[in-house]
C-alpha cells in the first residue's frame, strides 16, 4: 500500500507541476486572408497541357486525366499576391500518391526549379481536400503540375497575417484545473494523504542533514544540501522555459549546467550516505535528469533520432483520430519536414517564436487509417498533445510536454521493473541508460515504449525465475505476458522474445491445469503478435513495401529470391550481421546523434565496458535456479532468432531485390533484445566482492558523464560557439 501511495503521489506531483508550468502562455494573434479563389468554372478556362477532359452528364463534374509526362495548368494572378498555403478542393477523392507540384513566378518571369514546392501537402479524412503549404510565397502567376485523374471544385490561396506579436497571458483553464485539483487533495487528504506524504519527505530530508551534522560529517551535509539546491534550481530553470514558451541560448546552457551539477551531486550524495541506494530509485532519478537534459539541450526539432518527423506526424494523426483534434501549421512543419529544423541551432529564440506563430494556424487534417495496436507507442504523446490542446498551451510548451511524457513513461516502467529484481538490476540499468536509449525515450519515436515494456516483461520473467519457491499467480502471468504484448505493438517482430517464457519450471504452478493455461496463453499471445505483423504483408497484393527503400523494393519478389536462393541469402545475412555487430558499428550507434554528428569512439567504449562489467558482476545465488541452462540457451537462441527476423524483415520490406546487403537496419532495433541476451551471459557461480556503491557509481555516474559529454559536444558547444 505504501509503495502504491508513493507512485500515486509522484504522479500527482507531476500533474501539479504541469499545471503550474502551464499558468502562463505565449501566443500570437493571426488572421487568415483569402488572396485568390479559382472555382471550377475558372479552372476550366485556364491554359493547360497534358490532360484529356471528360464531363459526367448526370452531375456535371469535369474530370481531367493525365495524357503525358509533363501535365500542367497555368494560373495567372490579377495582381501580385502572398500565400502561405493553398487549399485544393477536389470533387472526387484522390490518393496520397497523387503528385502535386507548384511552380511560382515572383516577378512574372518563366517558371524554374528555384521556385517550386512539391510533396508538401496533407489530405483531410474525405481525401478531397489537399492543403499545400508554400510558406510565404510571393507570386504573379502559378503553374500547377498534377498527375492522375482528378476533378476540381476550387483552388484557394491563403495568406497568414500576424496582427500582434507573441504576448503573455494567464491561462485560465490551467488555473481553474490547478485550483480544483488542490481543493480535491485538501478535501480528501485523509484518504489520499498527499500532503502528509510531502511532509514526511521533508522531515526525512531534515533528519538526513541532522544525522550528518551529528556525526560531524559536514562534507556529506554540504553535498546533500547542494543536491537539494541544484535540484530546485533546475526546476526553476525549466519552469522559466515553460512560462516564457521560448528558448534562448542562455537558457539551454543554464539547464545543461544545472542538470550536470545535479546528477553529479546525487551520485556523490549516495556515496557519502555510506550504503548503496536501490537501483530502481537511482535509475528513475538519473534517467529523468538525463532525459530533461536531452529534451531541453538538443534542438527543438524532429531530426534528433531517425525518422522522428514520421513518428511526430503519426502522433498528431493518432491524437486527431482519438480526440477529433486539429493540425497546426507548426505541427505540419515538424511532422512532414518542410521546415529547416537546423535553423534552431542558429537562433533558438527566433525559431521558437516562429513556431508559436504557426501554432495558431489550424487545419482539420488527419488519417482514417489508424491501427491502434501498432500505434500504442504513440499513445502517451498523443494524450499529452490532446491535453495541451485542451489547456490551449503554446507550441513550445506542447512540444516539450509530449517529449517529457514519453520520458516519464519510460523511466517509470523500467524503474518498476527494476524493483522486482534481486540481482541484475545494474545490468538492466546500464542498458537502459545508454545515451541513445535515453534520447529515444524523450523523442517522438515509439522505441522508448517498445524498450520499456519489453524490458518490464523480460525482467518480470527473470524475477520469477529468481523466486523458484513462489507460485505464479494469474496477475503475474497477465503482467509478464501482457507487458510483452503491449511492447510488441509497434514492433511485432519481437514476438520471439516470448519463447523463453514457455520453459519456466512446472514447479512454479500449483496444478498441471494452471501450467497448461499458462502455455496456451503464451502461445496465443505470440500467434496474435505474429498475425499482426504478417497480415499487412499478405494483404499487400502489389508486392511493394516501404517505398523509402527505393523504387526497386518489392516484398513479394524479394521473398521469392530468398526461397529460391537460400544459401546466397545466408551469406548475405552472415556478412551483414558480422558488420552490424562489429565493435566499430556498435561504437557509432550506442551513442549516435543521427544528424548532429559522429560520436567519439571512447564514449561508446566506456558504455560497452559498463554494460559488460555489470553483466558479469551483478549475479547472485538467486540466479542458480534448476533449469537455468535451458532458460539461458533458449534465451540466447530467441535473441539471435529475433535479430535474424529483424534483418530479414527489412531485407524483404526495405531492400531492393537480390541486393548484396540489407538496407534500413538501424542499431536501435537491437536494444529490446539486449536485456534478455545479456542476462543469459555470465555465471551465477562467479560472485563479485566489489562494493555495491562502486558498481552504482560506475553504472549511474559514468553513464551520466558519457551522456553529458556527448550532449556538450553535439549541441551545447554549437550554441555557445
Amino acid at each position: 500500500m505504501k509503495k502504491n501511495k508513493t507512485l500515486w503521489c509522484i504522479l500527482v506531483c507531476f500533474i501539479l507541476l504541469l499545471l503550474v508550468f502551464s499558468l502562463v502562455t505565449y501566443k500570437t494573434d493571426t488572421d487568415t486572408i483569402l488572396t485568390c479563389n479559382i472555382d471550377s468554372e475558372k479552372f476550366a478556362f485556364l491554359q493547360k497541357s497534358g490532360y484529356s477532359v471528360s464531363q459526367n452528364k448526370k452531375n456535371g463534374i469535369t474530370t481531367y486525366t493525365t495524357t503525358n509526362n509533363d501535365p500542367w495548368t497555368h494560373i495567372p494572378m490579377p495582381e501580385k499576391i502572398n500565400a502561405d498555403f493553398i487549399i485544393i478542393d477536389f470533387a472526387t477523392p484522390i490518393t496520397e500518391e497523387t503528385q502535386i507540384v507548384i511552380y511560382y513566378s515572383p516577378d512574372g518571369g518563366p517558371f524554374d526549379a528555384s521556385h517550386v514546392y512539391s510533396h508538401s501537402y496533407l489530405l483531410d479524412y474525405s481525401k478531397t481536400i489537399a492543403t499545400v503549404f508554400v510558406d510565404d510565397m510571393e507570386c504573379n502567376a502559378v503553374r500547377l503540375d498534377m498527375g492522375g485523374t482528378f476533378a476540381i471544385n476550387s483552388i484557394k490561396f491563403y495568406d497568414v497575417q500576424v496582427n500582434s506579436p507573441c504576448k503573455y497571458s494567464i491561462n485560465l483553464k490551467a488555473l481553474i484545473l490547478l485550483t480544483v485539483l488542490i481543493t480535491l487533495l485538501i478535501v480528501f487528504e485523509k484518504r489520499i494523504g498527499f500532503f502528509s506524504w510531502v511532509k514526511s519527505i521533508t522531515i526525512k530530508e531534515y533528519q538526513h542533514i541532522r544525522s550528518f551534522v551529528g556525526d560531524s560529517n559536514f562534507l556529506a551535509a554540504v553535498v546533500h544540501l547542494l543536491t537539494l539546491l541544484s535540484s530546485l534550481s533546475l526546476l526553476a530553470a525549466i519552469s522559466t522555459v515553460f512560462f516564457k514558451s521560448t528558448i534562448s541560448t542562455a537558457q539551454v546552457t543554464i539547464i545543461f549546467i544545472l542538470s550536470c551539477v545535479t546528477i553529479i551531486f546525487i551520485v556523490l550524495d549516495r556515496l557519502f550516505i555510506g550504503k548503496s541506494s536501490s537501483a530502481a530509485g537511482m535509475f528513475f532519478v538519473i534517467s529523468l535528469l538525463l532525459g530533461v537534459m536531452f529534451t531541453f539541450c538538443l534542438p527543438i526539432t524532429t531530426l534528433n533520432v531517425p525518422d522522428e518527423e514520421i513518428h511526430y506526424s503519426r502522433v498528431v494523426e493518432l491524437k486527431n483520430f482519438l480526440f477529433a483534434g486539429h493540425t497546426s501549421f507548426a505541427d505540419f512543419k515538424m511532422g512532414w519536414r518542410v521546415y529547416n529544423n537546423f535553423a534552431f541551432l542558429d537562433n533558438p529564440l527566433r525559431e521558437s517564436l516562429i513556431l508559436s506563430e504557426d501554432h495558431s494556424i489550424l487545419f482539420k487534417i488527419g488519417s482514417d487509417n489508424i491501427n491502434l495496436y501498432n500505434s500504442l507507442g504513440y499513445l502517451p504523446a498523443a494524450i499529452s498533445k490532446a491535453f495541451s490542446d485542451l489547456l490551449s498551451l503554446s507550441y513550445i510548451q506542447s512540444f516539450l510536454l509530449m517529449k517529457l511524457t514519453n520520458l516519464a513513461v519510460y523511466s517509470s516502467i523500467i524503474a518498476m521493473a527494476l524493483k522486482r529484481l534481486t540481482s541484475g538490476a545494474y545490468m538492466i540499468s546500464a542498458i537502459s541508460l545508454m545515451p541513445f536509449s535515453i534520447m529515444l525515450a524523450c523523442s517522438f519515436s515509439y522505441d522508448g515504449w517498445v524498450l520499456s515494456f519489453i524490458t518490464y516483461g523480460v525482467v518480470y520473467f527473470i524475477s520469477e525465475l529468481q523466486r523458484p519457491n513462489k507460485k505464479l499467480k494469474a496477475s503475474d502471468c497477465i503482467l509478464m505476458v501482457g507487458s510483452l504484448f503491449i511492447g510488441c505493438g509497434p514492433k511485432a517482430i519481437y514476438f520471439l522474445l516470448l519463447t523463453p517464457l514457455l520453459f519456466i519450471s512446472k514447479n512454479k504452478f500449483k496444478t498441471k491445469k494452471q501450467h497448461s493455461v499458462y502455455l496456451i496463453t503464451c502461445l496465443s499471445t505470440m500467434t496474435i503478435i505474429l498475425f499482426s505483423f504478417a497480415l499487412p504483408f499478405f494483404m499487400d497484393t502489389g508486392g511493394a513495401s516501404d517505398l523509402r527503400g527505393g523504387t526497386d523494393v518489392n516484398a513479394t519478389e524479394q521473398l521469392k529470391f530468398i526461397c529460391q536462393n537460400p544459401f546466397q541469402y545466408a551469406k548475405i545475412l552472415f556478412d551483414f550481421t558480422s558488420d552490424y555487430l562489429s565493435l566499430g558499428n556498435m561504437s557509432n550507434n550506442i551513442i549516435t546523434h543521427t544528424f548532429l554528428g559522429t560520436p567519439r569512439i571512447i564514449y561508446a567504449t566506456v558504455m560497452i565496458f559498463i554494460i559488460m562489467f555489470s553483466t558479469f558482476t551483478d549475479k547472485s545465488e538467486f540466479d542458480l535456479f534448476d533449469n537455468r541452462y535451458v532458460i539461458r540457451g533458449v534465451a540466447l537462441l530467441s535473441s539471435a532468432g529475433t535479430l535474424i527476423f529483424v534483418i530479414t524483415a527489412l531485407y524483404i520490406a526495405f531492400t531492393p531485390v537480390a541486393h548484396n546487403t540489407v538496407n534500413g537496419v538501424q542499431f536501435r532495433y537491437i536494444f529490446p533484445i539486449m536485456p534478455m541476451f545479456f542476462y543469459s551471459l555470465g555465471s551465477a557461480r562467479v560472485r563479485s566482492n566489489i562494493d555495491k556503491r562502486i558498481t552504482q557509481t560506475l553504472v549511474f555516474g559514468v553513464s551520466a558523464i558519457v551522456s553529458m559529454c556527448s550532449i556538450y559536444e553535439f549541441s551545447i558547444s554549437k550554441f555557445i560557439s
